[in-house]
């Protein structure tokens, strides 16, 4: 009996590897058309960055501005760099410096994305 469960033993130890092997040149080539994929998408995205297409960098300068705006506030209060802070409102609450980081990200891959969008659009249309 021992020899059956050997070869048994055997093709299933095969079987594994070459099921590794199978998820291994998988992965790989995932991972190939995803990079492909956001090389194109990163090199039109960047050329309307480089023109200066005003309609998208209000999203991006406002971005940019609110996340270093928030980081340079905790300093200003002698706290580290990107430090939590409650900005109080006329209202009577107050308002996270992570809520307004989370907001300039926000607006920051908004106008990223407006401007991959229009030249994936632009693209078509040349077509």
């Amino acid at each position: 009996m021992s020899g059956g469960s050997d070869k048994r033993g055997r093709r299933r130890a095969v079987r594994v590897q070459l099921d590794n092997t199978v998820v291994g040149i998988e992965l790989t080539l995932i991972s190939i058309i995803q990079g492909l994929a956001l090389g194109v998408l990163a090199a039109s995205s960047v050329q309307p960055l480089i023109a200066f297409q005003w309609q998208i960098w209000p999203y991006i300068a406002a971005g940019l501005l609110t996340c270093a705006g928030v980081g340079f506030a905790a300093t200003m209060a002698g706290k580290p760099f990107l430090a939590h802070f409650s900005v109080p409102l006329p209202s009577g609450l107050s308002v996270s410096s992570t809520i307004l980081f989370d907001l300039g990200v926000y607006l920051l891959v908004l106008g990223l994305m407006v401007t991959a969008v229009t030249r994936l659009a632009s693209e078509d249309d040349q077509r």
